[in-house]
This record gives structure tokens, C-alpha cells and sequence, in this order.
């Protein structure tokens, strides 16, 4: 256009490059800033005009830019998650509930709880009646009081009432889908059990068999127990045994669907009458 432009005494084509700092800048063949643009495969990022990587960094409500959680891909309100340990993301502020404290971690587009439910309520129980295994596994809870409904629900249908249950306001008991949610993010069942088990804490009949807890779910082998006062799935046989708010109708009336990880790398689902005794992971709403 009868004028010529230079960039630190060098030519160049204000319609292909841009200058800055006696640098020119060029994506795609298209000039941009630096200071407000990133340049990646050949198209520019910018957050609130601010540059970002997006092979490392995403923009949060167009306004904040964070790192991703190493690997992690999930994206976050950084003012309410924090990423820790490299590849976890948990939530800030730990929840207080009942006398307890529950930290929480982001899995895909869910959030959990990284402990079972230590409230002492309705039909609960510790482990082998050892109050130090509350502190360790967290209670075990019989359906209605897991779903916080009355005792006849226990035989009858009543999933349709509630699915908060007995978990802290703004948390609910998981439903069998919400629980399948995590499932595939996480790749699949046959690897839950090796993704959700904590790094110890769990051993059987032919040595350790722990996880690697990828996301800080932190699952420990909590066991079960019977409305009669006996206990299941210790010692050579570790489990864990998590109450869905999910109901089955069976020949025998309704029990419900619980998830169970073992001392295997897989996880599966089953269904029991609801007066037996599992745990309790919340999920947020």
C-alpha cells in the first residue's frame, strides 16, 4: 500500500507478521501478539487476553488461565480445586460433616468424596465393633439408613423418596449410573479396582494387593456385616462394598445394587437385601 514496515531494521509484511520488540510473530501465516495470543498448531489461544498453551493449559470462564493437572484433563474453577500430588485434583476446602472432615477429589465431571461416611446414625456399625475401624473404613450402614428412610424400606421399594440419603448437604448416595459415569472415564471396570484402591492398606492370602490410586479416591477394604452381628470380607479376603441408591426387584422383593472392589484389579456390581451392612461413598450433586 506504497508504504514499507521494518522490525528491528528488518523488513516485513504487516499482513502476515506482527512486531514485537524488534520480533516478528506469525501463526498459520497470520500475524498476532504474542502478549495476548499463543501460537499452537497453528492456531492462536487467548483467555481474557491473556496467551495460553492448550497442550498444557486450558482457559477457565474465558477469564482464568491453569494448568492442567499433569496428565489430567479435566478442567477446573481453580478457586475451588487445587492440583496436588502431580495428577490429583481435590477440592480446597475439606468437607465438615458431623465431627468429620472429608477431603474431595474431581473425577471427569464428578466429584467424590475421598473417604467413607464415618456418621454414627440409624443402623451403623464399625467394623468387628471396633471403633477404631470407623476411624480407618468409616461405618457400615443398612440401606434405609444409608437412603435416611424408614426401616420398612428395607423390603419395599423407595428409591423414588430420596437420593441425598444420609450424605452432607449439596452430596448424595451415588445411583448405579452415577457410579458408571466414573467407571468410563476411569477406562473401564476390569481396572477400577487397581485405579481406586490405595497405595496400602490392602492384603490377602498371597500378599499386597494395592492400588495405585490415580485420582485419590483412596479405597480401602472396609468389609460388610449382617444385620445379625456377623462381619465379612477381611483378612485373606479384602473388599470393599459401596451402597448404591439404585434398587432391584427381585423374586425375593427389593434389595439394591452395591459396587464392589476385592483384591483383584476389576470391580463389579451385585444387589442384596438392604438390611445388610455396606459402605457409603458421596458423590456432589
Amino acid at each position: 500500500n506504497g508504504q514499507t514496515y521494518t522490525c528491528g531494521n528488518q523488513p516485513y509484511n504487516p499482513l502476515t507478521h506482527f512486531c514485537h520488540n524488534g520480533q516478528t510473530y506469525t501463526c498459520d501465516n497470520q500475524p498476532y501478539g504474542p502478549l495476548t495470543h499463543f501460537c499452537y498448531n497453528g492456531q492462536t489461544y487467548t483467555c481474557g487476553n491473556q496467551p495460553y498453551n492448550p497442550s498444557t493449559q486450558f482457559c477457565y470462564s474465558n477469564s482464568k488461565v491453569v494448568n492442567y493437572c499433569g496428565t489430567r484433563t479435566e478442567i477446573f474453577d481453580p478457586d475451588l480445586y487445587e492440583c496436588r500430588n502431580t495428577s490429583k485434583i481435590y477440592l480446597k476446602v475439606p468437607i465438615s460433616y458431623e465431627g468429620q472432615n472429608y477431603d474431595a477429589v474431581l473425577i471427569g465431571t464428578q466429584t467424590w468424596l475421598t473417604k467413607n461416611l464415618n456418621y454414627n446414625i440409624g443402623v451403623s456399625i464399625c467394623y468387628n465393633d471396633n471403633t477404631g475401624n470407623c476411624d480407618i473404613y468409616g461405618r457400615l450402614y443398612d440401606w434405609s439408613t444409608a437412603m435416611n428412610l424408614s426401616s420398612t424400606c428395607n423390603k419395599s421399594r423407595c428409591s423414588i423418596l430420596t437420593k441425598k440419603g444420609i450424605c452432607p448437604s449439596g452430596w448424595h448416595i451415588p445411583s448405579k449410573a452415577d457410579w458408571e459415569v466414573m467407571t468410563t472415564y476411569i477406562g473401564g471396570a476390569n481396572t477400577e479396582g487397581k485405579k481406586l484402591k490405595a497405595i496400602n492398606g490392602w492384603n490377602d492370602f498371597q500378599g499386597t494387593c494395592n492400588g495405585t490410586d490415580e485420582y485419590g479416591f483412596s479405597a480401602l477394604p472396609g468389609g460388610s456385616g449382617a444385620s445379625e452381628g456377623s462381619f465379612f470380607d477381611d483378612g485373606g479376603n479384602p473388599r470393599s462394598h459401596w451402597w448404591s441408591s439404585t434398587e432391584y426387584e427381585g423374586y425375593n422383593g427389593w434389595s439394591a445394587y452395591f459396587r464392589i472392589v476385592n483384591h483383584g484389579d476389576g470391580a463389579y456390581w451385585d444387589y442384596f437385601e438392604k438390611s445388610s451392612l455396606f459402605s457409603i461413598r458421596c458423590i456432589q450433586d
